[in-house]
């Protein structure tokens, strides 16, 4: 949503500057290469400061992804306040939550999803069902997962239910959620921690061989270095 309002906004400025610069941060971010989106998204937020909260919100989720939740923290917290009202509301609180609930400040986290769970609009209470299942899970109340993913369809809602399951001792049932997000989500990260989820749910049902298999190609395509 915020990429398109970003990308639509720059084209209709008609300045080629601004589009690649914009083309260029994005493919950083693509890359992993979080620290020079920065340095693109805040000079296209000194250039165009009609839509600074849109970059700045960009530059945020950086800062997240590249593992520093309290930098992003500080940045979301900032946003809110100039965001009141707009679509942008709920894509501040919700990363706010998370932000806070990576940075270890669970109260903080839980402040943030209430508040987004209290928003009507732009899809508020949804996004809050997904923060609290992730609070959830992050203070090990498992069940409290199962309840806020049931009958969700989004892929990170269906991994956390599957980590759940796993948690409570029912492999069984976790591994056709993996399976799905394996086949549907379109992000690499997300698939390769269902990929490493679905081969401990085998080995913990003492299918040994798949398990193995399923280990070897999380280990040949991450290199183990995601973690559930």
């Amino acid at each position: 949503m915020i990429s398109v309002v970003i990308a639509v906004s720059i084209l209709l400025g008609g300045k080629a500057s601004p589009v690649e610069r914009y083309n260029l941060a994005v493919q950083h971010i693509k890359g992993g290469d979080y620290r020079s989106a920065i340095k693109e998204l805040k000079k296209l937020t000194r250039e165009m400061p009609d839509f600074a909260r849109e970059f700045e919100y960009r530059i945020g989720e950086c800062y997240f992804n590249s593992g520093d939740p309290v930098k992003a923290l500080e940045i979301f917290e900032n946003l809110l306040r100039k965001s009141r009202g707009t679509y942008l509301e709920t894509e501040v609180l919700y990363m706010l939550g998370l932000s806070a609930l990576m940075a270890g400040d669970t109260a903080r986290a839980r402040h943030s999803f209430e508040r987004l769970e209290s928003l009507v609009t732009w899809g508020g209470a949804a996004r809050a069902k997904l923060g609290f299942a992730l609070l959830y899970y992050k203070t090990g109340k498992y069940r409290a997962v199962l309840s806020r993913t049931e009958n969700e369809e989004d892929p990170i809602a269906l991994y956390l239910r599957g980590r759940a399951l796993l948690e409570l001792g029912r492999p069984l049932e976790a591994l056709p959620l993996f399976e799905r997000v394996l086949r549907e989500s379109s992000e690499n990260q997300l698939k390769g921690l269902s990929g490493f989820s679905q081969g401990q749910a085998l080995l913990l049902n003492g299918d040994m061989d798949a398990a193995y298999e399923r280990f070897e190609a999380y280990l040949r395509d991450y290199g183990g270095e995601l973690k559930p």
